[in-house]
């Protein structure tokens, strides 16, 4: 017989092979056909083994409640009920993994599991976009990949890098390794010469500093500071040397990008949203069908906005249904800062601080992009939702 502990240790392995293979793997390697269900799968069957039983928090069932949704209604509205399946497919499986981060949170009391998924995941998308990475002016993972996507990717694996060095024990050996991991995430997110990427993890960087000063950098001997200071000075000297000289084009097309941040790209982006408002105006209940709006929109593609995007293919009941969880993790949170606050509790303050910095970040990066039809956007609201499932009793929070 194989121990409780040998299940859940299977199962967390399972989904992180998932989660690697689902975001670089396939995409680096010839795609092996069903690799994903089967990893995915087998780890739920695992904890369900382990478990006996399926206990899921109410954010997920409102998820799931969603993709219900989404698929009964398209068949009914959508133009290309194929790509409602397609995509629904899909949002099925990150609604799973979603499951699994909270299980797994719940079980180890902790989210140290999902954090280094995720900083993992980062550090083999960064790898391999710098050896097998394809692109002619901005670097992506392979040339099938949105250079945008590895960006916000990578982004995400930062800013729960900063996140999980609040709180572990800080030796020499440690600070050189992160602060190294970090120059290399910035260094990718920099390549893909994606704005969104860049402007966030600059904000996440900004945010960290203010917020850990305080509590954990004024706690440091004077010799740790400077090694930090030193390490940071040095590495992104001989980075940006090497960037620059290396990568001139990339670099140059980068600083266009950043430049003319109100170019044509943006302006697109602009008229596609108020294209997708526009679609929303015209159906206003249900919409036109999951990953529909394209079919409405003068470029033939998404609205490149997730709000406009949620309300556009599902109208205003299924908008109600996804933004409930979302709302009901913001409160939470905001409830969880009080509540530390007020019982003194200073190092979980400053990683629920950090972690709402994500979370506003998330939203923020949604105004470009749709998490919706992006695995790295649920799976750090995952991470978050996991965080307030541990922190206490999520109805402790919500009635007090």
């Amino acid at each position: 017989m194989i121990s409780n502990v040998k299940l859940i240790s299977i199962s967390k392995l399972l989904f992180a092979l998932y989660v690697f293979y689902e975001s670089v793997l396939q995409y680096v390697i010839s795609p092996i056909t069903g690799l994903s269900y089967v990893l995915l799968f087998g780890a739920v069957m695992l904890l369900l083994i382990y478990n006996r039983r399926m206990i899921a928090d109410r954010n997920a069932i409102m998820f799931l409640l969603f993709g219900v949704y989404v698929v009964t209604i398209g068949m009914l509205v959508a133009k290309d009920t194929n790509k409602v399946l397609t995509t629904a497919v899909h949002y099925f499986e990150y609604v799973i993994a979603f499951y699994l981060v909270g299980c797994y949170s719940r079980e180890d009391k902790n989210i140290d599991f999902s954090v280094k998924t995720i900083i993992l995941l980062g550090i083999i998308a960064s790898l391999s976009q710098i050896f097998v990475g394809k692109s002619t002016i901005r670097q992506s993972i392979a040339e099938n990949v949105n250079t945008n996507t590895t960006g916000i990717m990578i982004t995400y694996a930062l800013g729960f890098l900063l996140y999980y060095f609040i709180y572990i024990k800080k030796t020499r050996f440690r600070i050189i390794l992160v602060s190294g991991i970090v120059l290399l995430f910035v260094f990718c997110i920099v390549q893909t010469g994606s704005k969104k990427g860049i402007i966030t993890s600059g904000m996440l960087f900004l945010f960290w500093l203010w917020i850990c000063y305080e509590e954990a950098f004024k706690k440091m001997n004077s010799m740790v500071r400077i090694i930090i200071t030193i390490t940071l000075i040095i590495g992104t000297y001989y980075a940006y040397k090497w960037y620059t000289t290396e990568y001139s084009d990339m670099y140059s097309y980068v600083q266009y990008r950043m430049e003319n941040i109100g170019g044509l790209s943006t302006q697109e982006r602009i008229h596609l949203i108020k294209e997708g408002f526009q679609i929303f105006l015209n159906h206003p209940l249900f919409g036109v069908g999951f990953n529909n709006a394209r079919y409405y929109t003068y470029l033939s593609t998404y609205t490149h906005c997730f709000y406009t995007e949620l309300l556009a293919c599902t109208g205003i009941i299924g908008t109600l249904i996804f933004i409930i969880p979302m709302i009901n993790v913001f409160a939470i949170l905001m409830k969880k800062l009080n509540y530390d606050r007020y019982k003194n509790y200073r190092t979980e303050n400053v990683k629920t601080k950090y972690l709402m910095v994500i979370y506003v970040m998330l939203l923020t990066m949604n105004l470009a992009s749709i998490m919706l039809y992006m695995f790295s956007h649920f799976f750090a609201f995952s991470i978050i939702n996991g965080y307030i499932l541990i922190s206490s009793d999520e109805r402790t929070y919500l009635n007090q």
